[in-house]
């Protein structure tokens, strides 16, 4: 099973009660921004790793970043909610093994919101446009993006789903794709 729309751990736990014993693996699409909402202070040095992904132990703090980034609070719930739904159950049957893959911002033929394209245009521009400069905010200036292109993540599914059925899948892994 590929998931591609769960937001949230409703979803994922309706879905894999459902499938818990017609499907052979889900693989979760997810999203860098869980990293919003997990504790900064625990990240390693360099660039993020999956294994970053804690929340702080602070409640009040967890709620602050939980609501100032409800996307990622929601796509972190629904990969809690496949562990939990792999590793507790009482009659000793495990759940459905999973592959979390956690995207940035993906690009390709069918992104309708242009953005990428809309950013290069704009800068190109910026000397035409004397009137309104291109400027970027000084708390941007050193913001690092990352991109995947769609293609790329279908081939890493196709791979993943092509080694479930050759029996050398690599479950339960959480994996980012990026291109920085």
């Amino acid at each position: 099973m590929v998931d591609f729309s769960a937001y949230s751990a409703d979803v994922v736990r309706e879905a894999t009660s459902l499938l818990r014993h017609k499907a052979n693996i889900y693989i979760h699409i997810s999203t860098d921004s869980v990293y919003d909402v997990c504790d900064p202070d625990r990240r390693s040095e360099g660039p993020v790793r999956e294994q970053d992904s804690v929340r702080p132990d602070d409640i009040g703090y967890r709620d602050m970043l939980s609501s100032h980034h409800d996307y990622g609070h929601r796509k972190l719930e629904a990969e809690e909610e496949l562990v939990i739904q792999r590793y507790n159950h009482s009659d000793q049957l495990l759940g459905i093994p999973y592959i979390i893959l956690r995207l940035p911002d993906v690009l390709g033929p069918r992104d309708t919101t242009y953005r990428f394209w809309l950013y290069q245009l704009w800068l190109r521009l910026g000397p035409l446009l004397i009137q309104h400069p291109v400027t970027i905010p000084q708390f941007l200036m050193d913001q690092k993006n990352s991109f995947v292109y769609v293609d790329d993540v279908a081939k890493v599914v196709l791979e993943a789903v092509e080694a479930e059925s050759d029996n050398e899948a690599y479950t339960d892994q959480v994996v980012s794709l990026t291109l920085n």
